[in-house]
């Protein structure tokens, strides 16, 4: 009985973390260039039980110890874009990201392509929301020498200017990179990752195109979260109610008397 009530607050413990994992896709489900996200499980491990007799060693009697969550694997598919005319949005389609830098060097990526202008004693620079750095192919912040409303963006990252004369001049190529296994990344918050050794090393995005004046979407399906949370919920009672059954079945050995 002790060990069923283990069991059930495991479960219970479990499935509060699937549901934790839910309520954020849902909480986020407006958020430019989030991805949806999924909590996975495994059984723990089975203590053997004693054989009812010395002699029969073959007989295979086990108790499993309950269930604990495995890992939260990430959803990348395409997510819908969303027009929105400005200059300094971009969608990604493909398996890309861009890469970010904060102020103390660290490389981050992201789907989150809402850009802004920030002003420093030596120019305009590219930010996003949190004011980190959006990086060049080079590996350089990417400073903006002219008007941004006159910046055009091709498919493939490059950034250019229109002069005077209405030429375009190119000044910098944004950094879209891909990974072997992005479901392998670690989340870093604000939509943004760090590369681990099961996701691989960053390598420039090869099918991966570029849409300006556009943002993309969560690919959160709002009715499939729903349902997710119907069965986490019915989950999440029924670990209890191991719990609920294990403390009577306790109340009934002590309350019987010799």
């Amino acid at each position: 009985m002790i060990q069923t009530m283990y069991n059930g607050l495991h479960g219970m413990l479990s499935h509060q973390q699937n549901l934790d994992t839910i309520a954020n896709n849902v909480a986020n489900v407006n958020s430019h260039g989030y991805k949806r996200s999924r909590t996975e499980f495994r059984e723990t491990l089975y203590a053997r039980m004693l054989s009812p007799t010395d002699n029969a060693p073959q007989v295979n009697l086990q108790r499993g110890t309950g269930v604990i969550p495995s890992q939260t694997l990430h959803n990348f598919e395409q997510g819908a874009p969303l027009d929105t005319g400005r200059s300094l949005d971009f969608a990604l389609e493909g398996p890309g990201f861009f890469t970010v830098a904060t102020p103390a060097g660290e490389r981050l990526y992201t789907r989150d392509g809402a850009f802004f202008l920030t002003p420093e004693a030596d120019g305009d620079y590219i930010t996003d929301k949190r004011g980190y750095y959006l990086l060049d192919a080079d590996g350089a912040r990417i400073r903006v020498p002219g008007d941004a409303s006159d910046l055009s963006a091709d498919a493939r990252g490059g950034l250019s200017l229109q002069t005077e004369t209405g030429e375009s001049a190119p000044f910098a190529r944004l950094a879209l990179i891909e990974f072997d296994n992005p479901t392998g990344l670690s989340a870093a918050g604000d939509g943004r990752y760090r590369p681990t050794e099961n996701s691989g090393d960053p390598r420039e995005a090869i099918d991966t195109s570029l849409r300006q004046g556009a943002l993309e979407n969560s690919n959160v399906d709002y009715a499939e979260e729903m349902a997710r949370l119907i069965r986490a919920q019915r989950a999440y009672q029924l670990s209890s109610r191991c719990v609920t059954t294990a403390d009577q079945m306790a109340q009934i050995c002590n309350s019987i008397r010799s």
